[in-house]
């Protein structure tokens, strides 16, 4: 008589979805494009789900790796640098981030590009988007939702029993999702700040705007390095003294001032932030050990 544990036996099929056991693991096949929200598809070989792009970013980075600053890497994006984050309510507290970039301003960034954020609009049209406080997270938060509706596997094709079914992929940026950020000073009114955000355990790694601390030093001493350079709006042009200008997620508390940098001159500026527009550039963190 044997001690061995047969294996287990399952094929369930209801609705079109096929549950089964393979190696050990549980694995559902959908017939339509579906994904639980906030659940990741990769398997790290532990038992412990990740996404691609963690799944990635972690073959490629080696224990103890010096990062280049300017240098794109393939999962996280352009290394910045180092950043200090401080409470904004206790000086004393404060958490140390590996910052990163998106290659290109948003929405160029996107994989693949998004045409649904510039609707009708032209490739030079597109390449000079501007946005202020509102447009921008409007258009962050929409994308958001979609990218958490779309499947596990973003490539753009999905097999449905014997047939190959095509669908538009939801674009992401390096394989990574974005999320609406507006970061008031104190962090007041509804609006969670984004120290709030980490503490509480939401931010997953995702892009956002930068708050103004973040633009001003730890995006804009990188402009012209390696993987970045030409990739920023710094040119001086007299028809567009505005030219250079990018917005921060950052607001006063009243919501009026909103506040952005200028690339050319390296100074901060305070924008209108119903009015006045900019141009992008997404940023994510990424925890020290």
């Amino acid at each position: 008589m044997s001690d061995k544990t047969p294996p287990i036996d399952i094929g369930i099929k209801c609705d079109g979805y096929d549950i089964s056991i393979e190696n050990g693991r549980l694995v559902i096949r959908s017939p339509l494009p579906v994904e639980v929200k906030s659940a990741p598809a990769v398997s790290n070989g532990a038992d412990e789900l990740v996404s691609k792009a963690d799944l990635e970013a972690a073959k490629a980075a080696r224990l103890n790796q010096k990062w280049t600053k300017g240098r794109f890497y393939t999962g996280q994006g352009v290394y910045l640098g180092t950043y200090k984050m401080t409470a904004p309510h206790d000086k004393k507290l404060s958490r140390l981030f590996h910052g990163f970039a998106a290659r290109q301003d948003y929405p160029q960034c996107l994989e693949p590009a998004d045409v649904n954020v510039n609707a009708g609009a032209d490739a030079d049209a597109a390449a000079a988007a501007l946005y202020n406080l509102t447009s921008i997270n409007d258009s962050l938060s929409d994308l958001a939702k979609r990218q958490s509706e779309t499947v596990f596997d973003n490539s753009g094709f999905r097999q449905v029993g014997d047939a190959t079914v095509k669908f538009t992929p939801v674009p992401r940026i390096d394989g990574r999702c974005v999320m609406a950020l507006r970061d008031g000073v104190m962090h007041d009114g509804t609006h969670k700040g984004l120290w709030e955000i980490i503490e509480s355990g939401a931010y997953k790694g995702q892009w956002f705007v930068p708050n103004a601390d973040m633009l001003a030093r730890l995006v804009a001493p990188c402009v012209e390095k390696v993987d970045l350079k030409g990739s920023f709006n710094i040119s001086s042009q007299a028809f567009d003294f505005k030219s250079s200008l990018y917005l921060s997620s950052s607001f006063d508390r009243q919501g009026s001032v909103a506040y952005g940098h200028d690339l050319h001159n390296n100074l901060p500026v305070h924008m209108n932030s119903s009015a006045d527009k900019a141009s992008v550039r997404l940023v994510r963190l990424v925890p020290c050990d």
